[in-house]
């Protein structure tokens, strides 16, 4: 488990003299020359001069500016671990200051801060380190010019409370102090600038990782202008920004930051200092993680010498080293010397921290997995039961196995995460019904904070994150309870299961098709919607223009890019208060936001039509699970891995480009056998739920039999048996289908560049070449015939269009180049025609449409790589398709590889003109290929020009069978012409 080492800011700077008589600015200048040392952890230097100044401030009766000065050269003593000479000029402070002053001054003010970090840092007394920075709050909050210090101490405070776990308090008392410092200096001063720090730290402890990034790197930027490149405020906000990185699981990106942050360090201050050694203990965590234990266990030594040389024995950085080194040798199966070092790290943690911390609680989860590895599973569920009543002060029942905690006040769900997840597993090793069945309870335990955990994130990105480091654990209470399902043959295990997958898949965009359904039925002011509407579009055209900036052929202007991105932080910050803000105020917005209930087998049954079979797959360690549904069945299957199955699926593809029918046929029929055939379906339509890799596989084109001749056209594809669509989860499946757009109509873009007009003679694909394409003008002509709408040609197909009108229409149609980034998903785009705007850039961004609204019930994504993106466990492909769908998308139509600019207006007149005959989405779909097969020879029948195309989500159908106004009345035309020629012959 991460134990996350933070560089923390707290800024004690001396700001109180804001204009210097002539007899005191030599006692000034004594000052900031002693403050510069403290800052370059050159203590004994600042000492000396911090008493000149208390001497010179004397003289001229200036007596805060004198009882601060002592004050911070008590700070020096402190840094310097002279906690007794520190804690004497304190209590001098105290006295003096009372004498002279009065009581409740500044300066007795400043001494109890120094007295809490004395207690805190050199007693390890967090309680008593509160109760003296409370003191100092009482005085400050009461005194004329006590402001900024009272931001000192509520700085001092919240990281305290970080520390002890409190996480919601700690983040008010930062907020505190941020407000404090914004309003006396502005957002880019030194001190703000630390308070986002701050802020950072709170969201990286409880998985907001984005945000704490966001507030790091705005730190960050302050402090580059502020103080230079190579001053201590960088380092630590380089470090800040590895961790959420690690924590992230971005390990390359963590590593180089600690890198960078280790070589500055020893630039700037020419040794190894207590510094190097966080870096050298992060660094061996990253190495840790990538499997590299002969590093790891290098640097973590080496943070240990410097520790032991400069600390106490008892000192919790320590502990912190001496945890790191049990968890690698845990991971070599090394339990003896993991054990020794775990011991270690907890006799320190217990006496510095008391019975309840997250730290004892880490501790406790460390013992409990050694010897859960060493097979004595009952001592280790022992010190996990200790893990959690050391996490959650409420939780007294720690020597009862069988009891769980509630869930209500834990310190850290970080490691409550890892301590239910010990136990179900350790309690699934015991014999026993009783064991078995407790085992999966406390798996559901894990999946609920799992979930609450995931849904007090702001940021999707962050959501993401939280679903993927869950998998591992719910990986094994499938897999559990599938076992134990196929042991006793009782359906309640098997529902168990199926919650289990249900729960934890595509949770992000259900929550927020929920939300967008049920909006409209909430009475939040007009004003409010506007305003987060405003946001949404501020936000997505700022980054847009960042993009942009970053991708200038001559390079981007680095003052632009910091004004940009300071604009993107501020938007940012004001649409989560008014989050926050909604969410407080009205509670139904909440609830709907957050309290989707899950949809059961039952209820799903009673929605399906007796020609229809559910396959949800999900991809475990050992097999692959197909859970099956059909009216009046509910089963499910374990299924071989198959080995290399990305690699395969890579292949598959990569065969059908180059036209290699015996790679093609041979992975096609592997898949069918081992992913189909097995679950024996029977009914001719077929709702796949794909999981994790699965979602790349195109069904449509797997082989149900092998051919005698090396033929496409004689190919038994899946597709000729069976309709196939996709759904990202049966709870998305049932989503009230009420809410579907009354608007029939269709808005249609095709692309078109006017420096490159192609005729389209020759075969080709709507890639990322920018290249005309005249097929996307046929299409949408084509289209245009059949069905209502407004249908937009050369430079009227703009992105502004677009965006003016989408939400109005029930059907979009975008013809379009497509270019997908991979890396960052967010990024990919749509080409719209390219013409100059002066407000637009034409290229519709997946982020824009996160921050979009629509109300189509079907999205036509008629361009190259729109169902492709980076694989997100659980979520998904994170693909522009998935964008459409999150602004509120019912049905999409997608493809998987590149489409051709030739076949694919055919394929979609066909589709349009089944689907205004009243054919469900994926019937239409699928007769519009069979149609083109069945005219098709051996080069075109190739899957690679029909198959790329494929229908996820809602499958109802648009049109009744008669509902077209336009064909109804083209019908009634032909009529009547027959008749008048009859008519006119018999005249």
């Amino acid at each position: 488990m991460k134990t996350v080492l933070l560089s923390t800011l707290l800024f004690f700077i001396n700001f109180s003299v804001f204009s210097q008589e002539a007899d005191t600015l030599k006692a000034h200048s004594y000052f900031a020359k002693a403050d510069s040392f403290l800052t370059q952890a050159k203590y004994d230097s600042s000492l000396f001069w911090f008493n000149l100044a208390a001497k010179e401030y004397k003289q001229a009766a200036r007596w805060e500016d004198h009882f601060l000065s002592i004050g911070k050269a008590a700070r020096s003593f402190r840094k310097m671990r002279k906690y007794d000479e520190a804690w004497e000029l304190a209590k001098k402070i105290v006295s003096e200051s009372i004498q002279t002053l009065g009581i409740n001054n500044l300066g007795e003010a400043y001494a109890y801060c120094v007295m809490g970090n004395i207690k805190v840092y050199g007693e390890s007394d967090l309680e008593k380190g509160i109760e003296f920075y409370d003191k100092a709050i009482e005085i400050q909050k009461s005194t004329e010019n006590g402001l900024l210090y009272l931001s000192f101490s509520y700085t001092a405070k919240g990281l305290v409370l970080s520390t002890k776990g409190n996480s919601i308090s700690a983040m008010e008392a930062f907020q505190k102090a941020f407000d404090i410092q914004n309003e006396l200096f502005g957002d880019d001063h030194l001190y703000t600038a630390g308070g986002y720090n701050n802020l950072g730290m709170v969201f990286l402890q409880t998985g907001s990782y984005e945000l704490a990034s966001e507030h790091f790197q705005r730190a960050l930027t302050i402090f580059k202008e502020k103080v230079g490149q190579k001053h201590p405020y960088i380092l630590y906000s380089i470090n800040n920004i590895g961790l959420t990185h690690w924590q992230r699981g971005d390990l390359n990106l963590a590593l180089n930051y600690f890198e960078k942050a280790l070589s500055l360090n020893e630039e700037i201050f020419n040794e190894k200092n207590l510094n190097s050694a966080v870096y050298f203990n992060n660094l061996g965590i990253i190495h840790k993680e990538l499997g590299h234990y002969r590093l790891a266990i290098e640097y973590e030594e080496a943070a240990l010498k410097i520790r032991q040389e400069k600390l106490s024995e008892n000192d919790p950085l320590l502990a912190d080293t001496y945890n790191n080194l049990s968890e690698i040798y845990l991971q070599k199966r090394e339990y003896d010397l993991a054990l020794s070092f775990s011991l270690k790290a907890l006799k320190i943690r217990k006496e510095t921290f008391g019975d309840s911390s997250p730290y004892v609680s880490e501790s406790y989860n460390s013992l409990g997995d050694i010897f859960i590895r060493k097979k004595d599973i009952k001592k280790g569920i022992e010190y996990i039961q200790k893990a959690i009543a050391a996490n959650d002060s409420t939780f007294t029942s720690y020597s009862n196995i069988y009891e769980n905690p509630k869930l209500k006040d834990y310190y850290s769900p970080i490691h409550l995460l890892r301590s239910l997840s010990l136990k179900a597993e350790a309690m699934t090793l015991m014999n026993g019904l009783k064991n078995k069945n407790f085992s999966i309870e406390t798996y559901k335990l894990f999946s609920k904070l799992t979930n609450d955990l995931r849904r007090k994130q702001l940021v999707e990105s962050d959501q993401v994150v939280q679903t993927e480091l869950a998998r591992t654990t719910l990986k094994k209470a499938v897999e559990t309870t599938v076992n134990h399902y196929f042991e006793t043959q009782d359906q309640k295990y098997l529902h168990a299961a199926f919650a289990f997958v249900e729960e934890n898949k595509a949770s992000i965009l259900y929550e927020q098709i929920s939300r967008l359904n049920g909006q409209k039925f909430l009475n939040i002011p007009d004003s409010l919607l506007s305003k987060e509407r405003e946001l949404k579009i501020d936000l997505a055209f700022y980054k847009s223009k960042e993009l942009f900036e970053i991708m200038k052929e001559d390079g981007y202007d680095t003052i632009t890019l910091v004004q940009i991105r300071e604009k993107i932080f501020r938007i940012k910050r004001e649409k989560e208060k008014l989050t926050t803000s909604l969410e407080k105020e009205f509670p139904k917005y909440y609830e709907l936001k957050y309290h989707t209930e899950q949809v059961t087998v039952l209820e799903v049954q009673q929605e399906l039509d007796h020609n229809t079979t559910i396959v949800e797959y999900f991809i475990g360690d050992s097999a692959i699970f197909a859970f099956k549904i059909t009216q009046n069945q509910f089963e499910v299957e374990r299924l071989s891995k198959i080995d290399s199955l990305t690699l395969k699926i890579e292949n598959l593809y990569k065969s059908l480009k180059v036209n290699d029918f015996n790679t093609y046929s041979s992975l096609a029929i592997e898949f069918h056998d081992k992913l189909i055939a097995p679950l024996k379906i029977l009914k001719p339509k077929l709702t796949i739920v794909p999981d994790g890799t699965l979602w790349y596989l195109n069904f449509d084109l797997l082989l149900t039999e092998k051919t005698k001749k090396k033929d496409f056209s004689l190919c038994k594809y899946l597709i000729k048996t069976h309709t196939i669509n996709y759904v990202n989860s049966i709870n998305l499946l049932t989503v009230d289908n009420k809410s579907l757009s009354s608007n029939s109509a269709c808005l249609a873009f095709s692309y078109n560049n006017s420096q490159d007009v192609n005729t389209g003679s020759s075969m080709q694909f709507r890639d990322i070449s920018k290249k005309d394409l005249p097929g996307t003008r046929q299409e949408i002509r084509s289209i245009s015939e059949i069905i209502d709408g407004e249908y937009f040609y050369g430079s009227f197909a703009s992105e502004k269009n677009f965006k003016m009108k989408a939400k109005d229409f029930g059907i979009l149609h975008l013809a379009l180049h497509g270019e997908i980034d991979n890396e960052n998903p967010m990024n990919s785009k749509l080409l719209f025609s390219q013409s100059k705007d002066s407000i637009e850039d034409n290229n519709l961004h997946a982020f824009e449409l996160y921050n979009t609204e629509l109300n189509a019930d079907l999205v036509v994504l008629s361009a190259c790589n729109t169902g492709t993106g980076k694989l997100a466990n659980g979520e998904g492909i994170m693909s522009m398709g998935r964008a459409f769908a999150y602004a509120g998308a019912k049905s999409l139509i997608i493809s998987q590889w590149e489409l051709s600019d030739n076949i694919t207006p055919t394929l979609m007149t066909s589709f349009y003109m089944n689907i205004t005959n009243g054919k469900p989405k994926s019937e239409a779909l699928r007769e519009a290929k069979l149609t083109y097969l069945s005219t098709s020879d051996n080069l075109s029948a190739n899957p690679y020009y029909w198959a790329s195309l494929v229908q996820i989500g809602n499958d109802s159908s648009i049109y009744s069978r008669r509902s077209n106004n336009r064909i109804t009345l083209g019908l009634v035309a032909i009529i009547l012409v027959l008749f008048l020629t009859l008519y006119k012959k018999k005249r």
